[in-house]
């Protein structure tokens, strides 16, 4: 599926990562998109398609994570958008994590959004990553 707006990218994203659709998700990723991992894989960079499915095949499993926006604000210049995502991580293992996410997302000439630069709270905190984060 295509993502018409930043948005939507975000919407898909989600939609695929909650039914652990690899492919998909990963497809809404540029071709050499970097990821930038809270939870698992704290301060490492995933770098390209086949890194981000090998990270996800060992990640993601059908309901096991449910996803929840917040609030999402995104600055757009031209085929760039900047958008920061305030959003909750739900997993029947534990406690929900209420987390900010900035993701930079590129038009592509289809006027597809995909996302380019994936970068989660991780980047910022030094000390436990996403679970140092819970409010």
């Amino acid at each position: 599926m295509i993502a018409r707006s930043p948005e939507h990218a975000i919407a898909l994203i989600d939609k695929a990562f909650e039914e652990a659709d690899i492919d998909t998700l990963v497809g809404l990723y540029e071709e050499h998109a970097v990821l930038i991992p809270t939870a698992t894989v704290v301060r490492q960079e995933i770098r390209g398609r086949q890194q981000l499915h090998d990270f996800y095949s060992g990640l993601l499993a059908p309901g096991r994570f449910t996803v929840r926006q917040h609030q999402t604000h995104v600055v757009q210049v031209d085929d760039i958008a900047l958008v920061t995502i305030r959003w909750t991580l739900s997993a029947k293992d534990r406690q929900p994590q209420t987390l900010i996410a900035t993701v930079v997302f590129r038009r592509q000439a289809d006027g597809a959004w995909m996302d380019l630069i994936d970068s989660g709270p991780a980047v910022l905190d030094q000390s436990d990553g996403i679970e140092s984060l819970q409010m």
